[in-house]
């Protein structure tokens, strides 16, 4: 069965709710004669729906006038209806897409297909050896951008979920650029221009005046986060760390921060799931690293002394 087959059988199911609800389970429709419901309305129907009615044991009552009264009820109750169905449609796409979800897993070993970068503290202890650098961030446009309702079955959100997607947005572009702007304007001597550069140029200009000022200790840094982030070394107190590493800690930590920050109301799981997502807006960047640390010369006696 195909995704779009599983969705019209549901969609027929609860579409055929809707008329046993609106019509009572007693109601038997035959060619065009009166049907009678439960409130005692005598309802014509035809091949195309229905089509007249009254009140009354054969609708004689009420006339024209309540025709059109009784069908103008029946087409709000239907759009409600109908509305109601859409909704449903949506939350049913949702769990769709977390259900083939869990069958991509199973197909695979029980193992989900991981973005590359969704790092393991054994992935950052290889990237630390040469000290490059991976990090994923929620996008810039955070302020304006709301998931499409064609993304969101795919992103597993439903309508009613979107808001708290919009919102953790809003707190990581917070979180992230006071933290990169106030290395910026040390760096530039101005608030003011920092705020018109914006983060991700102020990120990349950060990085270029500190290798210029010490490329060595640049590349110091980079190794460093890769063996904080794999574990094997704790972060240095934040008055100790140079501008690069302050920086990089930033980039490199702040999606983990988004993702608690929506597994609050989602729970952990939908909310890894969703950080990782590639329907949702994020920017990513690889800094290559400078190579791996040459050895240090032997300080102690040769071999002839």
């Amino acid at each position: 069965m195909t995704k779009h087959d599983g969705l019209m059988i549901l969609l027929g199911g609860a579409l055929a709710a809707v008329a046993v609800g609106l019509l009572g389970g007693r109601v038997g429709l035959r060619g065009g004669g009166p049907a009678r419901t439960p409130n005692g309305d005598a309802t014509a129907v035809d091949q195309a729906g229905v089509v007249a009615g009254g009140r009354g044991p054969a609708g004689a009552a009420g006339g024209e006038a309540g025709s059109a009264a009784d069908l103008g009820r029946t087409v709000a109750r239907l759009q409600e209806r109908i509305a109601a169905v859409e909704q449903n449609r949506t939350k049913l796409q949702a769990e769709l897409a977390r259900v083939q979800d869990l069958l991509a897993r199973s197909a695979d070993g029980g193992r989900a297909r991981r973005s590359d970068f969704d790092l393991t503290p054994d992935d950052w202890a290889t990237l630390a050896r040469d000290g490059t650098v991976k990090y994923r961030l929620p996008c810039e446009r955070e302020r304006n951008w709301v998931p499409g309702a064609e993304d969101l079955p795919e992103m597993g959100l439903t309508p009613e979920e979107a808001p708290l997607l919009t919102d953790a947005y809003r707190r990581s572009y917070q979180r992230s650029w006071a933290d990169v702007k106030a290395l910026c304007t040390e760096a530039l001597g101005s608030a003011e221009v920092a705020e018109k550069l914006g983060r991700n140029t102020c990120t990349h200009l950060i990085l270029d005046l500190a290798r210029r000022s010490d490329a060595g200790a640049v590349d110091e840094a980079m190794r460093q986060v890769g063996e904080i982030r794999a574990g094997q070394r704790a972060a240095p107190a934040v008055e100790d760390q140079s501008a690069a590493m302050r920086l990089m800690l930033v980039l490199t930590g702040e999606l983990k921060r988004f993702e608690d920050d929506l597994g609050r109301d989602l729970g952990p799981e939908a909310a890894h799931q969703l950080a990782y997502s590639s329907h949702l807006c994020s920017n990513q960047s690889v800094f290559g690293g400078p190579g791996p640390r040459r050895a240090q010369p032997s300080s102690g006696p040769g071999p002839d002394q």
